[in-house]
């Protein structure tokens, strides 16, 4: 009797170390897929996480955050890893830099195989990493960002951005500067009248046609 006790016991054992070897590998699997496809949409955070203040600004306002992946979409990415978060896009545009129009209202531009230019359109699944969406009124603008450098009557408020350090940049009151080149500026425009917002560099501004 104790021997079959003991058996059934053993088996139990087995059994629930053979069930969480499973569990592990199954995730491990779903991890790795997510990693590639970015399929998994409920792993996603639902706003960005970035200490700012308006007077200071770092790589992260380069970026602009998927509420649905919790991931970050930064300008100077790789095609290859914007798409593992977006997945393949809606539409391709061939310009002299070329345009893919994903899901969810956000196209990407890209400039050798990487981003160069972001565009968020009326959308709900994207924000600038300080939580700024394509709806937000120009005062939740300007409460994150500061002044900007030029207001329109349409809602624009434009900002530029230059950069001096690795993960440093200061806002600027003007396009050219002497001496810096045209891929260390950058311009941010929101457009509170379209719902839209624009993050691109200097030198997609000066090539694009």
């Amino acid at each position: 009797m104790n021997e079959v006790t003991t058996r059934r016991k053993s088996n139990k054992v087995i059994i629930s170390i053979l069930i969480v070897i499973c569990l592990c590998l199954v995730t491990t699997v779903l991890y790795l897929l997510d990693e590639k496809y970015g399929f998994i949409k409920s792993s996603g955070e639902s706003r960005p996480h970035y200490d700012f203040s308006p007077g200071f600004y770092t790589n992260d306002d380069l970026s602009v955050f998927d509420k649905q992946t919790g991931k970050k979409i930064t300008l100077g990415m790789l095609q290859d890893d914007v798409e593992k978060i977006l997945g393949k896009p809606k539409q391709e545009r061939k310009r002299l830099t070329h345009a893919n129009e994903y899901e969810g209202g956000i196209d990407v531009y890209f400039r050798i195989d990487r981003a160069a230019a972001i565009f968020i359109t009326d959308s709900d699944r994207f924000v600038t990493m300080r939580n700024i969406g394509s709806s937000s009124e120009r005062y939740e603008v300007q409460i994150a960002y500061g002044s900007p450098i030029y207001s329109g009557s349409n809602g624009l408020n434009t900002y530029v951005f230059v950069r001096t350090g690795l993960n440093s940049f200061e806002k600027s009151d003007k396009l050219d500067i002497d001496g810096i080149e045209s891929t260390s500026i950058y311009l941010m425009d929101f457009i509170n009248d379209d719902k839209r917002i624009q993050l691109f560099d200097r030198y997609y501004a000066m090539t694009f046609n």
